[in-house]
């Protein structure tokens, strides 16, 4: 089994090669980009800027945290969180609606320094406070990162005639994997099996079904890494999935629309 402090160095590797690359393309952007909306959401590219802040400040704000407490398991915590991110993403309007793009892009590279400057220190805490809970620091960089998979993949879809952000392999892998966690601990079962090849395949079910014991279940749900990821955090539908192509079902039981988004 792999460390906790192995679990945590990949982490913190993970989000600083997220962060340099967001910086980098965020850089490049000219003024009026800053204003394109993302597609089927209420948000513009400099919101998503400003969600990104959000995220680095309540980062370093968990850094000086430590705490003894017993730590929550992530799909557990991941369960209370739609109305923090709802307030987030209220916060990034108002930051939106009165600072410019560049603006806070730069405040963005320079509180990235500080982020990498903290986590490249020797004696990270195990266990953080964060929103009157606790979680282990590897958890909370996890879902930090599965965030900036979704924001990069924001912007990207708000600025079609750019070469998209960069989103490599093992970030999806990271991303893909923390929500079959979720679907596995929410919907404990074996009736159905959940695809997102190559990273994951999870059997999970609905109450009062039989548990499917050998071989593979008779419920198949298969879905493409991105669109899967778009799926779990609301930025896709069931529906829109299937009909371009990037999710099939198959079973009198394979229809889990209900169960997403996730977060």
């Amino acid at each position: 089994m792999v460390g906790i402090a192995t679990q945590q160095r990949s982490a913190v590797r993970g989000l600083i090669d997220q962060g340099e690359r967001l910086a980098d393309f965020l850089g490049s952007l000219r003024p009026a980009e800053f204003h394109r909306a993302v597609p089927s959401e209420d948000l513009t590219v400099v919101a998503v800027v400003a969600q990104l802040l959000i995220e680095q400040n309540a980062l370093l704000a968990a850094l000086d945290q430590p705490t003894n407490q017993r730590a929550t398991p992530l799909p557990l915590y991941c369960a209370g969180l739609s109305l923090q991110r709802h307030r987030s993403e209220q916060l990034a309007r108002e930051i939106a609606d009165h600072d410019a793009g560049p603006t806070l892009v730069a405040q963005f590279a320079q509180q990235q320094q500080e982020v990498i400057n903290r986590l490249s220190g020797e004696d990270l805490p195990e266990v953080v406070a964060v929103s009157r809970s606790a979680l282990r620091m590897t958890d909370l960089l996890r879902l930090m990162s599965v965030e900036w998979v979704l924001h990069a993949d924001d912007i990207s879809w708000a600025l079609p005639g750019r070469r998209a952000i960069d989103l490599p392999r093992g970030h999806l892998a990271d991303a893909v994997r923390l929500f079959t966690e979720i679907l596995r601990h929410r919907h404990p079962g074996g009736s159905i099996e959940i695809r997102v090849p190559p990273f994951a395949a999870v059997q999970c079910g609905n109450p009062g079904e039989p548990r499917h014991t050998r071989g593979t279940p008779p419920n198949v749900v298969e879905c493409q890494p991105l669109s899967f990821i778009r799926l779990c955090r609301g930025r896709e539908t069931w529906s829109e999935a299937v009909t371009h192509n990037q999710l099939t079902a198959s079973g009198l039981r394979a229809d889990i629309s209900e169960w997403f988004p996730l977060l």
